[in-house]
């Protein structure tokens, strides 16, 4: 049986959110951390190799619960992330973003 998460999660099954000692915040889907909000405000992006439609929801609801207006999206066969009203950039697994006045950009 799955267990109630905060909105925007709902009772989204094999999903489990982490505090970790540094202050990053980690959305698990399965094995993977899908989302992890470092103290810095930015976010990693995994996909653990699952390109699936479950695995881009449990990320785009972490960014959701991050509070991240952005959202990961796929043309074409190809996953692509944008913030709201911005440029999209190719999504590559393990990326590091940060939504700043000016859009999304890559995170050093």
């Amino acid at each position: 049986m799955a267990h109630k998460l905060p909105e925007p999660f709902g009772y989204a099954t094999a999903t489990i959110i982490t505090t970790g000692p540094d202050g990053t915040v980690s959305v698990r889907y399965h094995r993977t951390d899908v989302a992890i909000r470092h103290p810095d405000g930015s976010v990693t992006l995994r996909t653990g190799g699952w390109l699936s439609v479950t695995t881009k929801r449990r990320i785009n609801q972490a960014l959701r619960y991050f509070g991240i207006a952005a959202r990961v999206y796929q043309h074409r066969h190809e996953w692509y992330v944008a913030a709201y009203g911005t440029v999209a950039i190719e999504f590559e697994d393990g990326m590091r973003i940060r939504v700043n006045g000016r859009g999304l950009e890559a995170a050093a």
